[in-house]
C-alpha cells in the first residue's frame, strides 16, 4: 500500500496544487464543474526546471521516515477548493469528485476523515469548523460510498502540516486541509 500511497498521493497532489495556483488561495466554487481548465500557456509557465551543477552523493539510510504510517493510504483535500472561507458546505458535485480518489479503497474499509485548519480566527472557532469541515466530507463521501465506515476527528489548529510564517499565505493555506486516512 505505500507505493500506493506514494503514486496517488503524487497525482492528488499535483492536481491540487495546480487547481490552487489556477484558483488562487481564496477562490471558492459553487460546484466542482465551475473549476478553470488550464491552457497550454498556463501548464507550460507553471513548470519550473533547476539546474544542478553538480550533485552531492549522501545516503539516507535510516535517515528518512515516511509521512504516513507504514501499510497507509491517505489523501489530502485543499479546503481552498472545497469550501468558502469560514464555512463548512461542500459545493454540489464535490462528493462524487471525491469519492472518484478512493476509487482503489476496499469495500468495507474503514476510513479517517481528519479536518485541520490554520492558526488564524474566523467567525467560527478552528476547533469547531475543523469537526464540521470533516463531518460534511465524511457526509459526501457517505452518500457515494455507504459500504465504508467513516470516523471523523476536527483538530483545529493543533497538528499543522507546515510552520506557518507571517506574509507567506501559502504556509497557511498548507494547514487548512481535510485528510483522508485508510485504515488496516
Amino acid at each position: 500500500m505505500t507505493r500506493g500511497f506514494f503514486k496517488t498521493g503524487m497525482i492528488s497532489a499535483c492536481a491540487t496544487v495546480l487547481i490552487v495556483g489556477l484558483a488562487g488561495p481564496s477562490a471558492a466554487f459553487d460546484s466542482i464543474d465551475e473549476l478553470p481548465q488550464p491552457t497550454d500557456k498556463q501548464l507550460r509557465s507553471s513548470v519550473t526546471r533547476f539546474e544542478i551543477p553538480q550533485a552531492t552523493r549522501f545516503s539516507t539510510e535510516n535517515t528518512v521516515r515516511s509521512f504516513a504510517e507504514e501499510e497507509e493510504d491517505s489523501w489530502v483535500l485543499a479546503t481552498d477548493i472545497l469550501f468558502k472561507p469560514d464555512a463548512y458546505d461542500l459545493p454540489s458535485g464535490a462528493g462524487s469528485k471525491i469519492a472518484d480518489l478512493l476509487g482503489d479503497v476496499p469495500q468495507g474499509a474503514t476510513l479517517r476523515v481528519e479536518g485541520h485548519t490554520d492558526s488564524r480566527t474566523g467567525e467560527i472557532p478552528n476547533q469547531e469548523l475543523s469537526e464540521k469541515r470533516a463531518q460534511a466530507v465524511a457526509d459526501a463521501i457517505g452518500e457515494e460510498r455507504s459500504d465504508l465506515t467513516l470516523e471523523t476527528t476536527g483538530y483545529g489548529p493543533d497538528e499543522p502540516a507546515v510552520t506557518e510564517q507571517e506574509g507567506e499565505e501559502d504556509t497557511f493555506a498548507a494547514n487548512r486541509r481535510v485528510e483522508l486516512i485508510l485504515e488496516d
